[in-house]
């Protein structure tokens, strides 16, 4: 098969929200624990970092928080992409992704693009294709599964 290749703009439909951090939470079994903010000298209502009893959604949290207060400084949203994830789930069940198939290359000699991927959408170079591109992702779907399974391993793993 042909390599699968998901750029940016299908990997960005993958946006975490806090309401997925929230849910994962309760799928892991997770509960607030005010002692770890208190153990750190804050307010557990003003904490900086997460009070999620369980580790590994207290890490995801946490990992995802620059993200997400980037992304409300720069992008007016709370949330963040979680793009590797996304590529990873779509390796494993290709169904989450629209793909098409496309003759990709780099460019070498370009005065301004040198080192650019560049694609034949239109199919004019009249090469076979060589990738399979993703054009789409059910996000929705993906989310879904990621908040059930992380949250399934973060019960087991975090009990």
């Amino acid at each position: 098969g042909r390599p699968l290749a998901l750029g940016l703009d299908v990997t960005e439909l993958a946006k975490i929200l806090p309401d997925h951090v929230v849910a994962l939470a309760r799928a892991a079994g997770s509960r607030p624990d005010d002692s770890l903010a208190l153990a750190r000298g804050e307010d557990p209502m003003q904490a900086t970092r997460s009070v999620a009893s369980n580790p590994i959604v207290r890490y995801i949290a946490d990992a995802l928080r620059f993200y997400m207060e980037f992304h409300q400084r720069y992008d007016g949203f709370y949330g963040a992409f979680i793009h590797d994830a996304l590529a990873v789930a779509a390796a494993l069940d290709p169904s989450l992704i629209t793909t098409r198939a496309v003759a990709v290359d780099i460019e070498l000699g370009g005065t301004l693009t040198t080192g650019e991927t560049v694609t034949d959408w239109r199919g004019v170079w009249g090469r076979p294709p060589n990738v399979d591109v993703a054009v789409a992702a059910d996000a929705d779907e993906f989310l879904r599964r990621f908040v059930e399974r992380v949250g399934r391993l973060a019960a087991a793993v975090g009990s």
